[in-house]
């Protein structure tokens, strides 16, 4: 099991992240892929979030260094988890992303 708590130094949580990420998907063996109720994400889609929030906000953390009034985008989670077809995704590539 891990936990975060508020004392823990976010650049160590972050740096662990991969290797807790791997673990999960030798957890959930056959299941990676499936969604435990319908409008549910699978772990792997789970995954595949954790990645597209990273680009999004490494995005916004750019704009906002380099303008003035930076445009902040919003985005629809739920429509890039259903839409860019991220379950048939090899988990090992999305997690090195």
């Amino acid at each position: 099991t891990f936990v975060v708590s508020a004392d823990d130094d976010p650049a160590d949580v972050q740096a662990q992240t991969p290797a807790l990420l791997r673990l999960l998907v030798a957890d959930a063996g056959d299941a990676l892929r499936v969604a435990p109720s319908p409008g549910e994400w699978s772990a792997l889609e789970c995954i595949a979030h954790l990645v597209d929030g990273a680009l999004v906000v490494a995005g916004r953390s750019r704009w906002i260094l380099a303008e003035d009034e930076p445009d902040i985008v919003g985005y629809d989670q739920d429509r890039w988890v259903s839409e860019l077809g991220q379950v048939g995704e090899d988990p090992g590539q999305l997690i090195a992303v």
